[in-house]
């Protein structure tokens, strides 16, 4: 039974290269994490979504723009902020 716990090559690699810090069950890579399927998802990105993004920014509207770069404790403040500066003009 797997154990649903994450890791990331970078940002929160295992203790033990390939096994999971609590099981030590061998860790596996998804499928679709690979070179190939991450260039055909930016191409649909740049295709369809970011054209989204400027049509809907060119609308007035409200729109929040969250910087997902920076590590995961800021991406979530950012969030939180936005969304209660949003909730507080509504």
């Amino acid at each position: 039974l797997a154990s649903g716990r994450s890791y990331h090559t970078v940002h929160n690699p295992p203790i033990k290269d390939g096994f999971d810090d609590v099981t030590s069950e061998a860790l596996i890579q998804r499928e679709d994490d690979n070179p190939e399927v991450i260039k055909k998802r930016l191409s649909v990105y740049y295709d369809e979504t970011e054209p989204l993004l400027e049509f809907y920014k060119n609308k007035n509207l409200k729109f929040i723009e969250i910087d997902a770069s920076k590590s995961v404790d800021e991406v979530a403040n950012s969030i939180r902020h936005s969304i209660s500066s949003w909730t507080a003009l509504s």
